[in-house]
């Protein structure tokens, strides 16, 4: 009798032949291991040599910035502006300066080119150092990726949001959103405006939070909180933010729920503001979630094709919290979905998850935290193991991870892997 434990076997006619089957797999996956060593990093090459980035950024801050503004930029984004403006003509009364370094601290050499050019033209920045220009008068509006300098407070929404009109803590008034699409996929940017308005001027620090939340009500995404310093606003300005919600990699395609909030981050336990029913979140919008369809970054790449799919294309570890081992398992489509389960050297299962139904050229990522590295990985149709590789049935062998193995990733940016970790002392500076 099958069943999730049981052991990989070969059938009869080659497993009778003594020194057969094992030297064939294990040569057969060396030689896969190879090809995938050399063939993974090629989905990042294909999709950056078909990237447009560079020039929709350029070309929406250019057609998106003030009349005879000054677009202070760094030389990356300022060589396609140049271009545009020079080659194409486009927004000739607009001037782009390049911030070179000065030999002194990068953010001194900003704001000094903040304060040179702000009281004369409308100033736009494509970078943010928040201690330095937190310490100035002006507001740093979001402008696209960019950001607006405005020498004085807004005190009027910005035109096209979908308004609200709901109080946290008689504290934060939420006047409106602006959500650039409700479709993506894992570890794929959603940009997220937001407007709202102190009810007071606030006495403590505040800070405001967008998320995703499942249907089972766990947060599923990842963003950096927008947060405002005690005294830094004045009761009734308008203030825009601009959130960047990453769906967390391992997000299963499904509908989630965009919530925003607020809370004050230097009081005790950081409590969160509240509506007048005592809710704490504010939820704005359904975002769909659908399988990703960039293949995604492997520390280890495997390829174990499993019956009526899904294949196997990777696995990660990531040892960063004592006593767990969370295993990120990499699937590509097409393939039904399927129960996976996780098991140790003698069957037992560590943990269990689920397989989501793929297409081709659909990719998944599911995670789970065990108390141990697993040694096999099985997938189930009802309470038997699928075949996989043409000749086993049962768990398929899964590879070991490096002592203090990472894997972290970063949205769509990156993927941590490692760190050197510094011996000793440190002096500093160093």
């Amino acid at each position: 009798m099958r069943g999730a434990a049981s052991a990989p076997q070969a059938p009869p006619e080659l497993s009778a032949r003594p020194g057969f089957v094992e030297p064939v797999l294990a040569s057969r996956f060396r030689a896969d291991m190879y090809a995938l060593n050399l063939l993974d990093p090629l989905p990042s090459y294909r999709a950056l040599s078909q990237s447009r980035d560079a020039r929709a950024y350029a070309e929406i801050l250019l057609r998106d910035a003030p009349a005879d503004a000054v677009i202070l930029s760094n030389w990356h984004w300022a060589t396609p502006m140049w271009y545009l403006q020079r080659v194409e003509g486009l927004r000739p009364d607009v001037t782009v300066k390049y911030i070179a370094p000065r030999g002194e601290p990068l953010a001194q050499t900003w704001v000094a080119a903040i304060e040179e050019y702000a009281p004369r033209r409308p100033v736009v920045v494509v970078r943010y150092f928040e201690r330095e220009y937190g310490d100035l008068s002006y507001r740093f509006e979001p402008l696209g990726e960019a950001f607006l300098v405005r020498t004085a407070p807004r005190f009027a929404p910005p035109p096209g949001l979908t308004p609200l009109d709901v109080t946290l803590g008689e504290r934060v008034a939420l006047l409106g959103y602006r959500l650039e699409t409700d479709e993506t996929e894992p570890s794929r940017l959603l940009e997220l405006t937001l407007a709202w308005s102190p009810v007071v001027t606030p006495m403590s620090d505040l800070a405001l939070f967008a998320q995703l939340l499942g249907p089972d009500g766990r947060l599923w995404s990842a963003t950096q909180d927008c947060s405002h310093p005690a005294g830094r606003l004045v009761d009734g300005e308008v203030v825009v933010e601009r959130f960047v919600v990453y769906p967390l990699l391992h997000a299963p395609p499904d509908d989630y729920t965009l919530v925003v909030g607020a809370y004050l981050p230097t009081e005790p336990g950081a409590p969160r503001l509240t509506t007048t029913d005592g809710t704490d979140v504010v939820p704005l919008t359904t975002v769909h979630l659908r399988p990703s369809t960039l293949r995604p970054v492997t520390r280890h790449p495997t390829l174990v094709h499993f019956a009526g799919g899904p294949t196997l294309i990777g696995t990660g570890y990531d040892t960063g919290v004592p006593g767990q081992v969370r295993v990120y398992l990499h699937w590509a489509g097409p393939g039904a979905g399927a129960v996976v389960q996780l098991l140790d050297e003698s069957g037992a299962v560590l943990g269990q998850g689920r397989v989501p139904v793929l297409e081709r050229g659909q990719y998944a990522t599911t995670a789970l935290d065990l108390p141990a590295a697993p040694v096999r990985v099985v997938l189930l149709d009802g309470d038997y193991p699928r075949r996989w590789g043409l000749l086993f049935d049962g768990p398929a062998p899964l590879p070991s991870p490096a002592p203090h193995e990472r894997y972290v990733p970063f949205g769509d940016a990156l993927v941590l892997i490692g760190c050197d970790r510094p011996v000793g002392a440190l002096e500093p500076g160093t």
